[in-house]
């Protein structure tokens, strides 16, 4: 008994040990590349206190981590990120001080050496250079919901922030216009907004400047997905294959951009009994099913803002080989 449970013990390690080589084997080998930065590069000293921490892809990485610390690494005081960043850009307000940031690529076997750069940042009450980072909502942010809070990021020197929203555009129908918000305030809710394509910014404002508007776009969409209509397998047919190929229509009236929830039930006497459940954005798919056998099957639509269509008709149709 012993001898069997070692065994099956080597077994699993070996195994662990076969399938961790694989993976490190079908890596890509980065660790002499190095990450080049572009933005802001070593050295940079401005006013600026919103940066975007920008930097040259490498093939073969899959994630980047990026490090920003305050002084310097050297003399560490203030970690003010530590994270993994799956694309090339990171976004960060910061405030007047002196920074150390570094970044390297990583996939899940090897790293690259760490890329440092110094960034300075010198206090100044001229706001004409700085951007209001927007926080939520996300930019091209769909949702169902009318009653919004609106976030962003406080920058030093500012007496009070102005928020716009517009309808259609930037500078298309306005449809407010709130001014004096506090300093100290970073955020807004607004209740009660239509259903439309908005637009929203903030701008940050003292005694002697003030910034430029940040905007970002908003989508309040309460408008259902129509109705998906079946297309194949068509309704009471008889199939020889038990591969079948399920197509089917879906559309928003507004948006055209939909997934839809397919759903095939085995037809039972007393009860259906759910056999497939799944999303799809192509209007099509494929799904081995049993011999001798009838289905029932349905899709329902759902939009980006969480809108949920009518069930489509139900199709039936038989597998008999």
């Amino acid at each position: 008994m012993r001898k069997s449970t070692l065994e099956y013990f080597i077994v699993i390690v070996l195994s662990f040990i076969g399938i961790t080589a694989c993976e490190v084997f079908l890596e890509e080998d980065i660790e002499n590349d190095q990450v080049e930065i572009l933005s802001p590069i070593d050295g940079t000293t401005t006013e600026i206190v919103t940066h975007t921490f920008w930097w040259d892809k490498i093939d073969g990485a899959d994630k980047y981590r990026l490090q920003l610390v305050s002084p310097s690494f050297d003399a560490s005081e203030t970690v003010l990120t530590d994270t993994l960043v799956s694309g090339d850009k990171y976004e960060m307000t910061l405030y007047p001080g002196q920074f150390e940031w570094r970044i390297r690529a990583e996939n899940s076997a090897y790293v690259t050496d760490w890329s440092y750069a110094v960034l300075n940042i010198i206090a100044s009450d001229d706001l004409t250079r700085q951007t209001i980072r927007l926080r939520k909502p996300l930019e091209n942010y769909f949702t169902n919901e009318t009653a919004i809070e609106f976030q962003w990021d406080t920058i030093p020197h500012v007496d009070t922030y102005e928020l716009r929203i517009y309808k259609g555009s930037w500078l298309g129908n306005l449809v407010l216009d709130t001014t004096d918000i506090s300093q100290l305030l970073n955020r807004l809710s607004i209740n009660e907004l239509e259903e439309s394509e908005l637009w929203w910014g903030v701008r940050a404002i003292n005694e002697k400047s003030e910034s430029m508007f940040n905007s970002s776009r908003l989508v309040i969409d309460q408008t259902k997905p129509n109705q998906p209509t079946l297309e194949e397998p068509g309704n009471n047919a008889t199939l020889t294959d038990t591969t079948v190929v399920f197509k089917w229509n879906s559309s928003d009236p507004q948006w055209n951009d939909v997934k839809d929830s397919l759903l095939i039930y085995e037809k039972r006497t007393l009860q259906d009994v759910l056999v497939h459940a799944g999303y799809y954005e192509g209007k099509t798919h494929t799904i081995k099913l049993n011999n001798d056998k009838t289905y029932r099957w349905l899709v329902k639509s759902v939009d980006k803002a969480g809108n949920e269509s009518i069930d489509s008709e139900v199709g039936e149709f038989k597998v008999e080989q």
